[in-house]
């Protein structure tokens, strides 16, 4: 990939040269040198570098590959649970719902007054050092 890049890019200052050795070398010809340069420069490469481009393309492809071959071969802590959940028996009348969770926590309901969502939303609001600061009237917490 480097390598073909490196590549245009010679290409592309090669033709730059050419062309300012051509004779668009004034002040006022400077973007239709650069505008020159540059589309000799792609139809060169299209056809100079297709091997280089070939090469590239098919090591990404071979990387991609790998990579997905990878995954599909490496089991996650999501598939054990997944097996775990479906080869219990009665899963469903044990009070875990499918995602794992405690149902009575997930409504609301457990044993002791703090727990739950709303419970827990309301300790990390307590937690906040910056909670104190708004009621004792200070604009910033310092």
């Amino acid at each position: 990939m480097v390598r073909y890049s490196l590549l245009r890019i010679l290409i592309f200052f090669g033709c730059l040269g050419l062309l300012w050795l051509v004779g668009l070398r004034g002040p006022g010809q400077r973007p239709w040198l650069v505008i020159g340069a540059g589309l000799l420069s792609m139809v060169i490469s299209y056809f100079v570098l297709a091997p280089f481009r070939e090469q590239t393309v098919d090591k990404i492809a071979h990387r991609v590959e790998a990579r997905t071959a990878a995954r599909a071969g490496r089991v996650t802590d999501e598939d054990i649970e997944d097996a775990a959940i479906e080869d219990a028996p009665g899963a469903g009348s044990s009070g875990v719902d499918a995602s794992g969770a405690d149902a009575s926590i997930a409504r609301g309901r457990g044993t002791g007054a703090t727990e739950g969502p709303a419970a827990a939303a309301g300790a990390a609001e307590s937690t906040d050092p910056r909670a104190g600061a708004e009621v004792m009237g200070r604009e910033e917490y310092r």
